[in-house]
């Protein structure tokens, strides 16, 4: 009898042992239920934050990537136009809602990439349609010397640009935005003389500008770049428009630290027009006896 009795003692013991440690279990599964619930809700949450998201920037990116095509036609035929180990577009966005045009462009000898802002301007033509008008011209350019002298040729303009009126300008131009009625009327003009022209010289002071037996020699101090050093070996003049422009042809280039001037220069057919002025014109002319 006690033999039984310690038998069924031991068995409830067990029973009751194995109780315990399956209670334990569902305790614990229902925790781990809990918590997979939960993370469950989680990753449902964030999946549908990811998701929004992904959402946002596909419409963003594929709003870009109009852009982009856009902006890498204009970039792919403007540097048709350029010797790209010299100088070269990298970066060009038009805002489509305020038409802001910003352009980055290598130049080599430059110490830095010129940023470009087109903020506002307006174009159009001339009555004989023979040039584009640019007017209204409001732009800015991070290398001093060059945002001086861009902004110095268009008030010497009276706030005029004009370009010949070809293709690809235009049809750059009217990607900006349309063109319309012009106030332009003629070009009134500033006395202007390369070699007696009161620049600003704290963005361009010429040092030297050596004109002998058809080479010229300059070395030119530029606000926020090294200075201009370029020797010439070599040019033929001319007069054009009834001598309101100097014209040099077959220029010869011996040696410069900013070639990506040279290779605008090669661009246009080795060539470069100048306002016309009498003593400049003499000086380009004259040789040594």
């Amino acid at each position: 009898m006690k033999k039984l009795f310690l038998l069924l003692f031991i068995v409830q013991l067990s029973l009751n042992g194995e109780q315990t440690v399956v209670d334990r279990a569902v305790n614990e599964v229902n925790v781990v239920v809990k918590k997979v619930k939960k993370f469950a809700s989680d990753i449902a949450t964030k999946t549908n934050e990811l998701g929004q998201k992904a959402i946002k920037k596909t419409k963003s990116f594929a709003q870009r990537g109009q852009d982009l095509i856009v902006d890498k036609s204009l970039i792919n035929g403007l540097n048709a136009t350029l010797d790209k180990k010299h100088m070269e577009i990298k970066y060009l966005k038009k805002n489509t809602k305020t038409n802001v045009l910003t352009m980055v462009v290598y130049l080599d000898g430059e110490p830095k990439y010129l940023g470009i802002t087109l903020k506002d301007f307006k174009w159009g033509y001339t009555k004989d349609e023979r040039f584009i008008v640019l007017e209204k011209i409001n732009l800015s350019m991070n290398i001093p010397w060059l945002d001086y002298l861009a902004k110095d040729t268009i008030k010497r303009y009276n706030g005029y640009i004009l370009v010949p009126n070809y293709l690809s300008i235009s049809s750059f131009l009217e990607t900006i935005k349309p063109a319309t009625k012009t106030t332009f009327k003629q070009v009134v003009k500033k006395p202007f003389s390369l070699l007696t022209y009161k620049f600003d010289k704290r963005y361009f002071d010429v040092k030297k500008f050596a004109i002998q037996n058809k080479t010229i020699d300059a070395d030119i101090k530029l606000g926020g770049s090294s200075n201009m050093k370029f020797e010439v070996e070599n040019y033929n003049v001319f007069t054009s428009n009834n001598k309101q422009n100097i014209v040099l042809r077959n220029i010869k280039i011996k040696s410069t630290n900013k070639p990506w001037l040279k290779s605008v220069i090669q661009k246009w057919d080795n060539s470069f027009m100048f306002d016309y002025d009498k003593n400049f014109h003499e000086a380009l002319l004259k040789t040594k006896k």
